[in-house]
């Protein structure tokens, strides 16, 4: 499977307008969007922007996302929210968490981390690629260089459920590649620089990840 993720399109025409033509460039099977797929007055845009994209697309909340989004997926056949949900795709389990908030650098998948994490940390057991806007913490989340601003909850329960992919965002300044233990950790942001990521990922095989540069 052909998988093109992106993360930090902050409702921007021109950014939907590059990721319709990578989409079709790259030859991919499916669309990831790891969060901040709108601006602040952007939703309803940003939602029609992804249910015209040529291939299915699974995607979670940033923090500027309104959770409104979510209960508009019921109208968009294209586009599903993968929220503490579990998709097949193709033999490969997605799913996801929504939301981050930062705090001023420690980025919380909510604002009670770890009453969520303690509820939430086995229903990943089994997941092939778990999709969620901030990095884990120490990886792939320094601001300006320096601070740490990553989230510890979503660190224990990538470790916890050793789970192959982690696809994420948030930190413009930081797309790229890294591992956390077992895990391969995409950080696929398109608000700097970077275009996303190609990932090919195969059942029992280990993910190809390919950076792209604008």
């Amino acid at each position: 499977m052909r998988i093109y993720a992106v993360a930090d399109i902050h409702g921007r025409s021109h950014r939907f307008d590059m990721i319709r033509r990578r989409l079709t460039n790259l030859n991919a099977d499916l669309l990831v969007v790891a969060g901040d797929v709108a601006g602040r007055f952007s939703a309803h845009r940003s939602m029609e922007q992804l249910s015209r994209m040529p291939v299915p697309v699974l995607a979670v909340r940033g923090n500027s996302d309104n959770h409104r989004m979510e209960q508009a997926v019921f109208h968009r056949e294209n586009v599903s929210w993968l929220h503490l949900n579990r998709m097949n795709v193709e033999d490969l389990v997605f799913s996801g968490i929504s939301g981050t908030f930062l705090l001023p650098f420690d980025s919380r998948l909510c604002l009670a981390e770890q009453r969520l994490v303690a509820g939430v940390s086995n229903q990943f057991e089994g997941v092939s690629v778990l999709v969620a806007h901030p990095p884990p913490r120490g990886v792939l989340d320094r601001v300006f260089g320096r601070w740490h601003a990553g989230s510890a909850g979503l660190r224990h329960i990538v470790t916890h459920n050793r789970i192959p992919l982690l696809i994420c965002g948030h930190l413009h300044e930081m797309p790229g590649v890294a591992r956390l233990g077992e895990t391969l950790v995409v950080n696929c942001s398109i608000g700097g620089k970077g275009q996303g990521a190609l990932i090919q990922y195969e059942p029992g095989m280990p993910p190809k990840v390919e950076m792209l540069p604008a």
